[in-house]
């Protein structure tokens, strides 16, 4: 299959050239260098490090930015190259909100499964780390409150968020022993299991008296003999339930 010429290569295809002037070409520079590469950057490197994936929401305020800076970079009017460029920024701070409150929410859930596990191997969760996960839930929650009221200063706020939850996540392995996954849900398994055993052993037993009781009165009786059998019925059924 032959590819079609690109731009590029094919002189009949008119391409937009740079015409910007050397201060707007700086200051295109100067937002991709302190903004996206400074910034935003070393953010999203901390996201794709704790959760693993490549934050979609964030890629997409990075790709209006481009737009914006080759506005900027192709335009003749001094209103539109600064507004554009503005508007560059703002996607790419607003790129970089999304990458902390990505990385924040994940956190919460990994922790809020740490410390079921060590609820469930040591007991208790000491009140100095439920009172310290209280205090960053509260900062969170203002600090997504003024976001939503159009407050763009709040990335500070919440960078110190992602970095006291990271702190508390070490903390708690520092602390104290955390089972594995495999194993922490091997032992649950094994719990519930023994537990639905006996619950099993019970309902045969009082399944095995009621019947004997009932037979035992009613000898004879045919709607006794009827009564006893659903008697197991409804027990069988019963244990089929636990498992």
């Amino acid at each position: 299959m032959v590819l079609p010429p690109s731009p590029l290569q094919d002189r009949t295809v008119p391409v937009k050239r740079i015409t910007a002037t050397a201060e707007t070409q700086e200051a295109v520079c100067g937002v991709i260098v302190a903004d996206y590469l400074d910034d935003f950057s070393e953010i999203y490197a901390t996201t794709i490090a704790i959760t693993e994936i490549h934050p979609e929401q964030a890629n997409n305020q990075i790709r209006n930015a481009l737009t914006h800076l080759a506005r900027a970079l192709t335009s003749q009017d001094a209103t539109a190259i600064r507004d554009n460029l503005e508007k560059a920024g703002s996607h790419i701070e607003r790129g970089k909100r999304d990458c902390i409150k990505t990385a924040i929410a994940l956190l919460k859930d990994r922790i809020s499964s740490t410390l079921y596990r060590i609820e469930h191997e040591h007991g208790l969760i000491p009140r100095s780390i439920k009172d310290r996960l209280r205090i960053i839930e509260a900062k969170r929650k203002s600090a997504y409150k003024n976001e939503a009221k159009g407050d763009i200063s709040v990335s500070g706020e919440m960078e110190d968020i992602l970095a006291d939850l990271l702190e508390l996540e070490e903390s708690l392995f520092e602390t104290f022993h955390i089972p594995g996954k495999v194993i922490f849900f091997l032992k649950r398994w094994l719990l519930i299991t023994l537990k639905n055993i006996r619950i099993t052993f019970y309902a045969v037993s009082v399944g095995c008296l009621s019947s004997y009781l009932v037979l035992v009165n009613f000898e004879n009786s045919t709607e006794a003999k009827t009564f006893a059998i659903k008697i197991w019925s409804s027990t069988l059924v019963f244990i089929k339930s636990l498992f």
